[in-house]
């Protein structure tokens, strides 16, 4: 069964995404910058956002890529256009200016900026790149379904005639990746703040972190993307997932492998695992938690929710189960070891290392030999990273003041 209504053509997409890009660049030759919060109010707000292909998912089950790209400019295009090229005539420029500033701000037409969105660290959920949906948690949510639908029904079918049977790892990728944007959008909303910019005089809201409630239930939908369940590639799959012929080269569109030329599906499941662990572990995402938290939501709780969903063992393919394991464990200690993040940050990472290294430390002692092996090798991990040497004590570099004096170097 294909994966796309057969209906829908490629070069229709194709062209879409062409057409889309087009008014993007002209958009930038005008002189305006990206917008990456356009994407999440409207429909299609502007063509200065990157816009992810709009799957929507049919009657029969397959996937629907008729709306994929948008047609047109959007709503925050048209203030633009208004506001770089209006002829405010014998009027105030000033003014008239500040009216259309007025009336986006009422329209919520919101604007956010690269700086905002690019950086892995960045703290607004509603500037991204590549997403869609006004609520981040829902179209996560949704991306997953398509995800597996596509996983589903992914086979050589999906190639075109006479094309290597090896190329069909290079439309798994993607697929089994398709998720990964809208992960980072649902992180940014844990230690994340709400915002906008302003100048002295005008009415704007104030900086504020997102409430807790809501940074509780993007962990959840964010946990549930590292479900072994989801994380394992079907059987059926794996066997029609041939080398490369005539080249042993690995290429950028393929998972790194250590298992030569045949597909290696842990690393698929080590690079998804990290992908949401990372992001959920972010040093700067962790350092406004602990800066700004609770003492119901602050690192200290999130490790913990975050390590008792991962442990867990209900209904779960082991070998996968093991993989995330062992990433998570591996993400907690680079935290730990992260000088850039906050004091209280690496505190409650390492708490977490300590006491898992107890609990799989007891662990071995009842479960099964590959199972022991698993626990012995988190164990050693994190003892390692315990007793690592370290270089002769250096003095800690104090922080630096901001100068204070308006001459010289503020020295007497």
């Amino acid at each position: 069964m294909a994966v796309f209504d057969a209906a829908i053509q490629p070069i229709d997409v194709s062209l879409a995404r062409l057409r889309q890009l087009s008014a993007h660049e002209v958009g930038h030759t005008i002189g305006f910058s990206h917008n990456f919060a356009a994407s999440t109010y409207g429909d299609r707000a502007s063509v200065m956002d990157y816009p992810a292909p709009r799957v929507k998912i049919a009657a029969d089950g397959s996937l629907d890529l008729s709306d994929a790209y948008g047609v047109g400019i959007g709503e925050w295009d048209k203030f633009m256009v208004r506001y770089a090229y209006s002829d405010f005539g014998a009027g105030s420029e000033e003014q008239g200016l500040e009216n259309l500033l007025d009336e986006a701000a009422q329209k919520k037409l919101l604007y956010l900026s690269d700086a905002d969105a690019r950086p892995s660290g960045a703290a607004n959920p509603l500037s991204n790149l590549w997403d869609n949906g006004t609520d981040p948690i829902e179209e996560l949510d949704h991306l997953m379904k398509v995800r597996r639908i596509a996983l589903s029904r992914l086979d050589e079918d999906d190639l075109l005639a006479g094309q290597n049977l090896s190329d069909l790892e290079t439309v798994l990728v993607p697929v089994y990746l398709y998720h990964r944007y809208q992960v980072d959008a649902v992180a940014k909303m844990i230690g994340g703040f709400d915002y906008d910019y302003a100048v002295v005089g005008e009415s704007r809201k104030p900086v504020e972190a997102l409430p807790v409630a809501r940074q509780q239930a993007a962990l959840e939908a964010l946990l549930a993307t590292i479900d072994p369940n989801e994380l394992a590639i079907p059987n059926r799959l794996l066997k029609k997932l041939a080398p490369k012929p005539n080249s042993s080269a690995m290429d950028r569109e393929r998972f790194e492998t250590r298992t030569a030329m045949i597909f290696d599906p842990d690393a698929a499941v080590r690079t998804a695992a990290r992908t949401t662990l990372s992001q959920i572990l972010q040093p700067e995402r962790m350092a406004r938690l602990a800066a700004y938290g609770t003492n119901d939501w602050n690192p200290r709780v999130v490790l913990e929710k975050v390590i008792a969903h991962v442990t867990q063992r209900a209904d779960r393919d082991p070998h996968v189960h093991d993989i995330i394991e062992y990433t998570l464990v591996r993400e907690l200690i680079n935290l730990a070891a992260d000088e850039s993040t906050s004091h209280a940050v690496r505190a409650a990472a390492t708490n977490s290392l300590v006491r898992l290294s107890g609990r799989f430390q007891q662990a071995t002692r009842s479960a099964s030999r590959d199972q022991s092996q698993h626990y012995l090798r988190i164990v050693y991990e994190i003892d390692r990273f315990r007793d690592r040497p370290h270089a002769e004590a250096e003095p800690v570099k104090p922080q630096t003041t901001p100068p204070g004096s308006p001459i010289g170097s503020g020295r007497q």
